[in-house]
């Protein structure tokens, strides 16, 4: 999976992806790509739109490990359900992003196909 792959898959489910300097215009925040944090999810903004804001400046592998930590807060709803801490829900979209990067490279080199047979 890379970039590409999750784009579609937050077009696909209806989460919005934004650059910081993006975000900083439709949130009306022009600090916004100042912020230390190098992505963000972000649920109820206006009618409780699903979003992913990043910083497109990171690098390529970076930028992948970031993107996809934060389709993963969106994926276990850490979003609308706070019945974890933020540490725990920071380590499950952490695993999550993990897990997925894992299964990415064994796909891309036939690994699963194999693994399966």
């Amino acid at each position: 999976m890379n970039i590409q792959a999750l784009e579609k898959f937050c077009d696909d489910h209806e989460i919005v992806v934004y650059t910081y300097k993006k975000a900083a215009e439709i949130l009306n925040n022009p600090n916004f790509g100042n912020l230390a944090a190098k992505g963000y999810a972000i649920q109820g903004y206006k009618d409780n739109m699903k979003m992913i804001c990043y910083n497109d400046k990171l690098p390529a592998n970076e930028k992948y490990l970031i993107f996809a930590h934060e389709v993963g807060h969106h994926v276990l709803e850490h979003m609308t359900n706070r019945k974890h801490s933020d540490n725990d829900n920071e380590i499950e979209a952490d695993v999550f992003a993990s897990v997925l990067m894992a299964l990415s490279v064994f796909a891309e080199t036939r690994s699963v196909t194999i693994w399966m047979n």
